[in-house]
């Protein structure tokens, strides 16, 4: 068998900026020049290159910009930005918060843009749990009402498919629109969860067929 045909790039390094050469047999290349520099960034640079300033306008605040997405792992329970730092990680946003105003004294962070991986400043506020919680129902981020489960009978409990369970956050529209949008016009999946406000993890199961089966 043949040996693999062996390429040489030539590339910058994220931290230093200096222009090093790799080789590689088709794998991913390295983003910095040495080991040691990839461990000398500062948290913030770590932080700032896994968000991207130029996101979607809001419509809860368009008057306050855009939003600023964060691109980086996200917490698979919440869909809220992961961040390692001070040897735990943190979401994002709490982060981005006390960086730009300071600490939280206690209280909840709340996005008012009602984008969960956005990280900008201006579109973060503090709040209790209970504001916390009465802003995202009045703006459909929590199911209450008819929405909610126990209000839809024995039969769509949590387990229930689609959107007759109380937990979903898309609809079947938005599932066939994601699946467009993948398959069709070829948008990679961490620009779809950004997009929707979820998880990558939603965005593959979905993609996968491994939820939403039910959606042609």
């Amino acid at each position: 068998m043949p040996a693999r045909k062996r390429t040489v790039d030539v590339l910058t390094c994220e931290n230093c900026a200096v222009t090093f050469p790799y080789k590689h047999s088709g794998g991913k290349a390295n983003r910095f020049c040495s080991r040691d520099c990839a461990y000398s960034r500062t948290p913030e640079q770590r932080f700032w290159a896994k968000v991207d300033k130029f996101g979607p306008i809001p419509e809860a605040c368009p008057e306050l910009g855009c939003c600023w997405c964060w691109l980086g792992s996200l917490f698979t329970d919440s869909g809220y930005g992961q961040f390692w730092m001070d040897g735990t990680n943190r979401r994002a946003h709490i982060v981005s918060y006390e960086w730009a105003v300071g600490p939280t004294d206690g209280q909840q962070v709340q996005h008012r843009c009602n984008v969960r991986v956005c990280v900008n400043p201006n579109h973060l506020t503090l709040g209790t749990p209970a504001e916390n919680t009465a802003y995202a129902v009045q703006h459909g981020r929590m199911a209450s009402g008819d929405r909610h489960w126990l209000r839809k009978g024995p039969d769509t409990r949590r387990h229930a498919s689609g959107t007759r369970n109380g937990r979903a956050r898309l609809t079947e529209d938005d599932v066939r629109q994601i699946r467009h949008l993948y398959f069709n016009e070829k948008l990679r999946v961490e620009e779809l969860a950004n997009r929707f406000s979820v998880s990558t993890w939603t965005i593959y199961s979905i993609i996968q067929y491994r939820t939403w089966r039910h959606v042609t």
